[in-house]
């Protein structure tokens, strides 16, 4: 995504998948979705889906060639810190 809309886009992604259940039958449910969730251009966002399936690709086999799994997983010096509970441990040591 471009930079500015991957905060809004990924928003209203999880609010319609977790929040408000949407159904995502359609491109036009969708488009709305982003909208109002604050997507600048929804429509042209929504239509570049596809190139960004390469690169989507692409990281999940480095996630996967790194033992990272889930999100959010961190490796710092080869250790690896997984979930959102485990931040702390993140920063203590970048801090260390």
């Amino acid at each position: 995504l471009e930079a500015g809309v991957g905060e809004a886009y990924i928003r209203a992604i999880f609010e319609g998948m977790w929040k408000a259940p949407a159904r995502f039958t359609s491109d036009a449910e969708v488009v709305a979705l982003l909208t109002a969730g604050g997507v600048a251009d929804a429509a042209a966002v929504w239509s570049e889906r596809s190139a960004a399936a390469g690169q989507i690709e692409s990281n999940t086999e480095r996630a996967a060639e790194a033992g990272l799994f889930g999100v959010p997983s961190f490796t710092l010096d080869s250790a690896l810190f997984f979930g959102n509970d485990r931040l702390t441990f993140v920063e203590q040591a970048l801090a260390a």
